[in-house]
């Protein structure tokens, strides 16, 4: 059994997965026992919810004992890889960056223990989603009107972060090289052009007619106070006869954002699913 990452970021429960790996016939009666521990003394218990197979989410029964709880569920293992999800609510925000929520597992089939894991749900701290998650899918044309991506950015933990960075990166689909990339003919793109909005106006994050996108840019961005969400807007133009090369079709815009909580030492990062849009 192991633990592969699992993250919705509109969502900032902690999810973690597991991947039962079973070389023998399937295992209908396989009981998985939890212990859930809590991120600092003095927290509230955490609830915990579990999904496998075909089935929705469903709650795990916890019985507190001593500094944690305890509960069970039974999940069917397949030949080969079986999947399953762990969804852990702390009912508490973070203090800091590295809190997390302590969960051991172990794994039986009958009397035999198949597998014992010891794993670590961390508390988000910040997110960034796209403000409409559910936007069409956009179409970019090379005639140098911008194309707008809003952000909602949110501070979920009990502490302010006094100053926090955006970081955005467009790539040339098919990649992996950063538009523009370097040519036999040199640089593909000259006029390709950026800007954030920072409350009182549009701003060019580097001067019209020079922006390489060829590393991270890293925006500046306002303080959160605890509990806090900002919207962070962002826009790009290509102008008429840039990025022409015949295989690129499509751009991908990856934004992360990052900060230090006051106070700590950690820094915080996370980062949005990354948005694509048709270039024409």
């Amino acid at each position: 059994m192991t633990s592969v990452p699992a993250y919705d970021p509109a969502d900032p429960r902690p999810v973690l997965s597991l991947d039962a790996d079973n070389d023998a016939g399937p295992r209908t009666g396989v009981v998985v026992e939890v212990r859930v521990g809590r991120a600092h003394p003095g927290d509230r218990l955490p609830t915990l919810e579990q999904r496998s197979g075909v089935y929705d989410w469903r709650p795990v029964h916890l019985t507190p004992d001593g500094p944690g709880a305890t509960g069970r569920f039974r999940m069917e293992v397949r030949s080969g890889s079986t999947l399953a999800f762990l969804r852990v609510d702390p009912h508490v925000r973070a203090r800091g960056q590295g809190d997390a929520v302590p969960v051991d597992l172990t794994m039986k089939d009958g009397a035999r223990v198949l597998a014992r894991r010891h794993l670590a749900a961390a508390l988000t701290t910040l997110s960034i989603v796209p403000t409409d998650m559910d936007a069409p899918a956009r179409l970019v044309r090379r005639n140098g009107r911008w194309a707008e991506f809003d952000y909602t950015i949110t501070n979920h933990s009990r502490s302010d972060y006094p100053r926090t960075q955006v970081e955005a990166d467009v790539v040339c689909v098919p990649g992996p090289e950063p538009c523009p990339r370097e040519t036999g003919k040199g640089r593909e793109s000259k006029g390709f052009r950026a800007q954030w909005y920072d409350g009182t106006g549009w701003r060019t994050v580097m001067p019209d007619g020079d922006l390489s996108l060829s590393r991270t840019l890293t925006l500046p961005f306002v303080a959160l106070p605890a509990g806090a969400a900002r919207t962070f807007r962002f826009r790009i133009a290509v102008d008429p006869g840039e990025l022409d090369s015949v295989f690129i079709r499509e751009l991908q815009l990856h934004v992360g954002v990052g900060g230090t909580a006051s106070g700590a030492s950690e820094r915080s990062h996370a980062t949005a699913p990354a948005d694509s849009f048709s270039l024409r």
